[in-house]
């Protein structure tokens, strides 16, 4: 009997392929047959990992005819290695006939301890398959908001499949235990808040660099640096594995292949919208939420732009901006005219600031919102201290659960709960909402200052972001309507 592992992730970049591999490999190296499965539907991202090119994968046998044991790269440091590729994705519409001819050749695969899957990122009818018929399922996480979010997602499109199996966390680039264990309590906390669904930690992974210079060399660090500290991390991962090795973890490759083509060729509840392409929130959008935009590097030299300030000036500070150039909304015809307009700036300027510095017609944002984002701002704060906060304005609650209910972000069923709701949306999308939820009524107040015009302030802003829209859709931004 076999006991067949799905290892996925709700987010792409977590090193997912990685620990596969090198799980693998020290697996063999403690004496059991392996067989690692390439479910990957995009790269064959353990081929380039380890440098291997092999001639035919999965859609040979599905188009061409060609016989399973064509395409498995036989030992590789003693494992198996079955290049799946594009082939995976062909398995979704596949005849009766092709179905029954698959599952056959792969019933032949019952030889192995361990049948290893290495899926996909995300949520797709394929991944979801793969984890619906394994017995074991690992989800690699990493520390960062936008992967607990994304894997969120994914084990709670498995609970509305009916998912029943074993759910391992590992935890990967981590700086340090302390941070492992944070990310993980506070994943846990909202998963047992939220989901049927039990998990468990399995490992976490320490930020190392002689994982980079492995990939470097096309050769897995658990091999090739066995004393590292990410191979010391791999080799307690596969420890705790085998010391849950029970007899209801192992299956026959038949059941397990005829559970997985029933579930790829079969209706399956990925996400509340088609337009979403089988995911609960689009991936780019979210991490435009979640993440901010990416920095700006010019092309010339590398160096970065300069970042904007997170925060509005303090009081008392306006000073600093009098050397900052104010737009200049009507283009000069000639250089006389160019001159004389700078220097109608500079006096507007000098008058413009001195209006605005002992003016006490610009209030500054509510105190719930700049305690708001201060706790956001605490790498220490939890879900509770944020929802707390949230909870003691009636308004910014029913903004922020208007926002994450909205169609823009989509969410598989409605949300009620504010600490489901930062959990989804992230701190820096929470910040985002607050403070749009209260600039608009904060400027409003602005309107009796004759130093202050409201309506050139909003024919600016929509200018800006008209023009950044384009900008981003010339770069291909991946979230033009941020």
């Amino acid at each position: 009997m076999t006991r067949t592992i799905t290892i996925t992730s709700g987010k792409g970049g977590v090193g997912k392929t990685n620990i596969s591999v090198n799980l693998a490999l020290h697996l063999a190296t403690l004496g059991y047959r392996i067989c690692l499965f390439d479910a990957d539907l995009g790269l064959a991202n353990i081929n380039i990992l380890l440098g291997l090119y092999p001639e035919y994968n999965l859609e040979d046998v599905i188009l061409y005819h060609r016989d399973l044991e064509d395409i498995i790269i036989r030992n590789y440091e003693g494992i198996d290695i079955i290049p799946g590729s594009s082939g995976v994705e062909r398995m979704a519409n596949l005849e009766a006939d092709q179905i029954e001819h698959l599952t056959q050749s792969f019933s032949k695969l019952d030889g192995y301890n361990f049948l290893l899957f290495d899926t996909s990122s995300g949520v797709s009818k394929n991944v979801i398959s793969f984890c619906l018929a394994s017995s074991e399922v690992i989800v690699v996480i990493t520390p960062e908001v936008t992967s607990l979010t994304d894997a969120y997602a994914l084990l709670k499109i498995l609970c509305l499949n009916g998912f029943k199996g074993s759910v391992r966390i590992v935890i990967n680039q981590c700086k340090n235990t302390s941070i492992a264990r944070h990310a993980y309590t506070k994943f846990k906390e909202t998963v047992k808040k939220y989901l049927p669904i039990d998990i468990v930690p399995l490992g976490m992974i320490i930020q190392d660099p002689k994982v980079e210079e492995a990939i470097k060399q096309q050769q897995a660090f658990v091999l090739l640096y066995p004393e590292s500290d990410a191979s010391k991390c791999i080799k307690s991962i596969a420890k705790r594995l085998m010391e849950n090795q029970t007899e209801d973890l192992e299956s026959g490759m038949s059941l397990f292949w005829t559970q997985c083509f029933k579930h790829v060729t079969g209706p399956l509840q990925l996400s509340a919208k088609k337009k979403e392409k089988e995911q609960i929130v689009g991936e780019s959008s979210r991490q435009a939420h979640q993440q901010g935009p990416p920095q700006l590097i010019q092309r010339t030299g590398g160096k970065r732009l300069p970042e904007a300030p997170e925060t509005a000036p303090e009081a008392g500070r306006l000073g600093d901006l009098k050397h900052a150039p104010l737009p200049s909304i009507n283009k000069p015809t000639d250089n006389n005219a160019s001159v004389s307009q700078g220097l109608q700036f500079k006096d507007r300027r000098h008058i413009l600031f001195k209006q605005i510095e002992p003016s006490k017609n610009l209030p500054t944002l509510p105190h719930i919102v700049l305690k708001l984002i201060d706790v956001c701002n605490r790498g220490e704060s939890t879900i509770e201290n944020i929802s707390q906060i949230i909870n003691k304005d009636t308004s910014l609650s029913a903004k922020v659960m208007g926002m994450v209910n909205s169609a823009y972000n989509g969410p598989c069923n409605r949300m009620t709960n504010i600490d489901e709701v930062v959990f989804f949306l992230g701190r820096d999308a929470i910040k985002t909402i607050a403070i749009s939820a209260t600039a608009y009524s904060t400027f409003d107040q602005a309107k009796g200052n004759s130093a202050f015009r409201l309506k050139l302030f909003w024919w600016h802003s929509l200018m800006c972001a008209t023009l950044s829209k384009l900008i981003a859709r010339k770069t291909s931004y991946p979230a033009p309507d941020e």
